[in-house]
């Protein structure tokens, strides 16, 4: 194995790496199914490999948080976790996801649209005299956790305080936890859990248009299915599945366009192709490197290596979408790639739930850039970019851009 990737074996998430692509490509290419004992798990690179691990009913998320609680104890980011759908398996998985898209439907995607709109405009409107900003500091730090507020009901007046929450709350739920930022996100997890309870109470009390209020009646009318435990865990995860994963899906997107001149002219040309666009830089830089880690509920190959009861498997996400088997030319940013199967929301039983709203707000995003900004360029040198070493998502520090001004 190249020295290079003794990083990868702590962490194949491989947080704040500047360009893990190379290293990526070196275990793909030297072995798919590699054992990190850093980080003592499986992780899985291959893109055949990966449909396997997340369609196998042989993998367990719950069996994973098991092992997480078993070493950590009882702590609050844990249980809050044990509530949550995504750490939840057959059939009560299936059960939980039947009556949670009962709620989000269409409608309530197309009802929220206008309100994006709306605040995009609002932000972006107030810097275009500027002619420069970073977009994440500026935009996108408090955009997804916007979106999500807006898309639950929760009360503009008390929106900045989940802003301030949600950032230790995603550091503390990756790959890798460490004692400090464990400790941060059990505070943020006391507080958003101290919060939702008062506001299921609220809603409860005097039901509003929202999905809040929504949830608080599907869940009382499913006999016990979902209790308030579980509806606060699943409020809590639609900020933070949309956090970290929101700032970076329009951050690194952006970035790509940016470092590829060629694309950004032929977007600005045809912005009905800001879907796809949005597609390619989900598959060619993806926001979320590793979907939540999985346990073998017993032994089992995958890639032709022996995975024992009660290892763990990861899959990297970063590795499989560039897997020259699945997607040609695999190494160039093209934004009419199709097709365009890449495993950024995952796959299988635990395909993100979130990927429409995600996937409408980089889009309404990146249209108002492309429209509003059409000038748009770096202002910094490429070398001089910074990604945070935040465990398995991808994140730059800042995005610094210019543009011209009339």
């Amino acid at each position: 194995m190249d020295p290079m990737t003794a990083e990868f074996d702590a962490n194949p998430t491989l947080p704040g790496v500047p360009d893990p692509y190379p290293i990526y490509r070196t275990v793909r290419e030297t072995d798919p199914v590699h054992w990190c004992p850093g980080a003592k798990l499986w992780a899985i690179t291959r893109y055949a490999d990966a449909e396997v691990v997340l369609k196998s009913d042989q993998f367990s998320r719950q069996a994973f948080l098991d092992q997480v609680q078993a070493r950590l104890g009882d702590q609050p980011i844990v249980r809050m976790q044990r509530h949550e759908l995504v750490f939840t398996d057959n059939p009560r998985h299936h059960e939980l996801r039947v009556l949670i898209t009962s709620v989000l439907t269409p409608k309530s995607m197309q009802a929220l649209q206008p309100q994006v709109q709306e605040f995009i405009e609002r932000q972006l409107g107030a810097l275009r005299s500027r002619g420069e900003m970073d977009v994440i500091g500026d935009f996108a730090r408090t955009y997804p956790t916007q979106v999500a507020a807006m898309w639950l009901g929760v009360p503009e007046s008390e929106r900045a305080q989940i802003v301030e929450w949600i950032f230790p709350l995603v550091a503390g739920r990756g790959v890798a936890r460490d004692p400090e930022s464990t400790a941060a996100a059990n505070r943020a997890a006391d507080q958003f859990t101290q919060y939702f309870r008062e506001l299921i109470a609220r809603r409860r009390a005097d039901p509003q248009d929202d999905l809040v209020s929504s949830f608080v009646q599907a869940a009382a009318a499913s006999g016990g299915l979902m209790s308030d435990d579980d509806l606060i865990s699943l409020f809590i995860a639609v900020f933070a599945a949309g956090h970290g994963p929101g700032i970076a899906l329009l951050a690194n997107t952006l970035l790509a366009l940016l470092r590829h001149p060629e694309e950004w002219d032929r977007l600005r040309s045809h912005p009905e192709w800001v879907p796809s666009a949005v597609e390619e830089g989900l598959r060619f830089d993806p926001p979320t490197q590793a979907p939540n880690p999985l346990a073998a509920l017993a032994d089992v190959e995958v890639g032709g290596k022996q995975i024992r009861r009660g290892d763990v498997v990861s899959v990297i996400i970063g590795a499989v979408n560039r897997d020259p088997a699945a997607f040609p030319d695999p190494e160039r940013f093209d934004i009419t790639r199709h097709p365009n199967r890449h495993l950024a929301f995952s796959g299988g039983e635990h395909f993100c739930l979130g990927a429409t709203l995600a996937r409408v707000e980089g889009q309404l995003a990146l249209q108002a850039l492309v429209q509003g900004f059409p000038s748009l360029r770096l202002a910094i040198p490429e070398r001089e970019l910074t990604w945070i070493p935040h465990d398995r998502f991808r994140t730059l520090a800042r995005l610094p851009v210019v543009w011209g001004v009339s």
